[in-house]
């Protein structure tokens, strides 16, 4: 890795998560890169003489207790940080690591509701076009029913009852699929 400008050679110990950098990508970048940019944790001695700043840092993450207000933490920490540099300290709300992933799960929000509106849409419209031409082509079988005095309720019960068997199995189908392929996932 590039370290202040000099190619280091590192032993990974271990790969860890971290709550303030779920998404890592380089400032600026929409895009996460893998290869030429991450997150590395390391022993303070060997960073502090890497980057000559013993005694110093560059991030700080804190945790505050329930109930503990952001604002007042985030302002008493400003004023104490100005002396030494400070940028300013900032809630995970304004985190570009958070604002990205709740970006995503308000795009996949939206997706989850919009795909399957499509989709049944298109179902209802075939189903339509299906029954349509299925009342076409049964006209005198339906009047022979008429005739021998089955009322216009039971007839069109008996069509509805082909078309729920229809969205019956694919919503089973549909919801099983679903399920499965979510749990996966």
């Amino acid at each position: 890795m590039l370290l202040n400008g000099r190619r280091q050679t590192l032993d990974l110990a271990g790969i860890v998560l971290s709550p303030e950098y779920i998404f890592e990508s380089r400032p600026g970048t929409a895009l996460p890169d893998n290869r030429t940019y991450g997150i590395f944790w390391m022993s303070y001695r060997e960073l502090a003489a890497a980057f000559d700043l013993d005694g110093a840092f560059n991030h700080l993450s804190l945790r505050l207790d329930p109930g503990a207000g952001e604002r007042p933490v985030i302002a008493a920490l400003d004023r104490m940080l100005v002396p030494y540099g400070g940028r300013g300290a900032y809630g995970r709300a304004d985190h570009p690591s958070h604002i990205r992933v709740s970006d995503e799960i308000r795009v996949l929000s939206t997706l989850a509701v919009g795909f399957p509106v499509v989709f049944l849409s298109v179902a209802a419209f075939m189903t339509n076009a299906v029954l349509s031409r299925l009342l076409a082509l049964q006209r005198e079988q339906i009047a022979i029913l008429k005739a021998f005095g089955f009322t216009n309720h039971q007839i069109v019960l008996h069509y509805l009852k082909f078309a729920f068997v229809m969205v019956a199995g694919g919503t089973l189908l549909g919801g099983v699929g679903g399920w499965c392929w979510g749990t996966g996932l």
